[in-house]
Order: structure tokens, then C-alpha cells, then sequence
């Protein structure tokens, strides 16, 4: 056996375990891979989430243009409106038996 291939399988080693540790441990290493993949992750969720109310509004659009009923009952409850015949009571306040 040589005297310097000892020498050689230790620096080998050394240099190993220095390209692992940098892997490890660099700016760029595992850590910064498993916060790309939370970010990935948390991306698609919102994705989803922006997908199923892309498709909530466009049935309601759809309801809007094509369902009356519908667009009747939006204008009476969220814009207070009624029908040309029909008369609004509105109801008085209680007179508190204190006198007030």
C-alpha cells in the first residue's frame, strides 16, 4: 500500500463531508428547499381556493342574467325594494309604560 492513499481517502472523505455540510446547511441547502415546498404548497391552497370562488361568482352572474326570481329577490333584500303594488308598513315604536 502506498503511504499517500491514505492521505488520499482521508481528504476524499474530508471533501464529502464538506459538500454534504454545504448542502446541508447552505443558503440554498434543505432548509431553503423545505420553505420553497411550504410556499409551493400554501400557493396551490390559495390557488384552490381563488378557483372555487372564480366559480361561485360565475353561477351567480349566471343567476343574475338569466334567473328573475332571483334577481328579484337580491333587489329586495339588499336593496330594500318592492313591487309596484305592494305598500311598506312600518311598524310604530312601544310607548314604555314608564312614560319615556
Amino acid at each position: 500500500m502506498n503511504p499517500k492513499q491514505p492521505l488520499a481517502l482521508a481528504g476524499a472523505v474530508f471533501l464529502i463531508l464538506l459538500v454534504g455540510f454545504y448542502i446541508l446547511f447552505s443558503e440554498r441547502g434543505l432548509a431553503d428547499l423545505q420553505r420553497l415546498i411550504a410556499d409551493r404548497n400554501q400557493l396551490a391552497e390559495q390557488n384552490q381556493r381563488i378557483v372555487r370562488e372564480n366559480i361561485a361568482l360565475g353561477e351567480e352572474i349566471d343567476r343574475l342574467n338569466h334567473d328573475p326570481a332571483y334577481v328579484e329577490r337580491i333587489a329586495r333584500k339588499e336593496l330594500g325594494m318592492i313591487r309596484q303594488n305592494e305598500i311598506v308598513i312600518k311598524p310604530q315604536r312601544a310607548v314604555e309604560p314608564d312614560g319615556k
